[in-house]
């Protein structure tokens, strides 16, 4: 039988979920040439807000999530590292 995650568990899968979010929101600023504040402005958020999670700090909230992928037009999925395909798939439900 498999043994649950621990909350040791959850905290270093935050931290990764952290870091990998921080690196690919980075890029694809940068493949953009926006600015953090630029970020901000289109997503309707402080800059404060996408400099902590531009610096790993913080993950944004589901909503500011969604808007950031629509932005870049990735997946939500890739943002997180659940994916490494950058590509969003449209889906007719």
């Amino acid at each position: 039988m498999r043994k649950p995650p621990q909350i040791e568990d959850y905290q270093q899968i935050t931290e990764d979920i952290c870091k990998i979010f921080s690196e690919r929101l980075k890029a694809l600023k940068d493949e953009r040439s926006l600015t953090l504040e630029g970020i901000a402005d289109i997503i309707g958020t402080s800059r404060q807000s996408v400099v902590y999670y531009a610096m790993g700090d913080r993950l944004p909230s589901i909503p500011v999530l969604i808007c950031i992928a629509t932005m870049f037009a990735t997946s939500v999925d890739y943002l997180l590292g659940v994916s490494n395909e950058r590509g969003c798939d449209k889906h007719d439900n």
